[in-house]
């Protein structure tokens, strides 16, 4: 990689039978020789494994959790659902009104159960 400047090196990995080289600067924490980066990708590598792991191991709850959202009501579903009850609820509380208009005793008036 013929002259560098001072404060990059050259890096070389092989894998596959191919050799690679990279420059790299060196850092005010380590040696600068390339020993103290091959730690740290060692480490690096090492902590992708674990966290791979992790998410193998979570992966079968996530899904359970998703399926299992997907049953859940919406919210407009939920407040849908609550206005139909409470409709249901004063529609009933006024049948004895609807009843007796329909058999011409009185007018038909609208209340809630709270206002009889």
């Amino acid at each position: 990689m013929g002259n560098n400047p001072p404060d990059l090196k050259v890096y070389t990995t092989k894998a596959d039978g191919n050799t690679k080289q990279s420059l790299y600067r060196a850092t005010s924490s380590g040696g600068g020789d390339g020993g103290d980066i091959m730690y740290r990708i060692g480490r690096l590598e090492e902590d992708v494994k674990e966290i791979k792991s992790v998410l193998n191991r979570l992966e079968p709850y996530l899904i359970r959790i998703d399926e299992k959202l997907k049953h859940i009501p919406t919210t407009i579903q939920l407040v849908i659902m609550i206005i139909t009850i409470f409709s249901i609820a004063i529609g009933i509380a006024n049948l004895p009104n609807i009843i007796n208009a329909v058999k011409g005793k009185s007018e038909i008036s609208v209340t809630s159960p709270g206002n009889k």
